[in-house]
């Protein structure tokens, strides 16, 4: 009799616990702070790259060759040759 009330009493415990941890849960994705903000990884003039958030940014639906970027980016750094 004792040992039926207290697995009664465990099982009890658990439901419980596992209620408040998706209740927990449920809030927790409910109330969650993702805003959306986008940033894109962006090279500047000076060669360094830098994260800019998307709204920032007009698309001229343009797109740039690889001799413009080289001829873009001033301070190149020579390129390192491995023998």
């Amino acid at each position: 009799m004792a040992l039926n009330k207290q697995n009664s009493s465990r099982r009890k415990f658990i439901e419980w616990g596992i209620g408040a941890l998706a209740a927990f849960s449920a809030i927790g994705l409910f109330f969650s702070q993702k805003k959306g903000k986008k940033t894109i990884k962006m090279l500047t003039q000076d060669g360094h790259l830098v994260e800019v958030d998307e709204a920032l940014i007009k698309s001229t639906g343009k797109k740039v060759d690889n001799k413009e970027i080289h001829t873009w980016v001033k301070n190149k750094q020579k390129p390192t040759t491995y023998n």
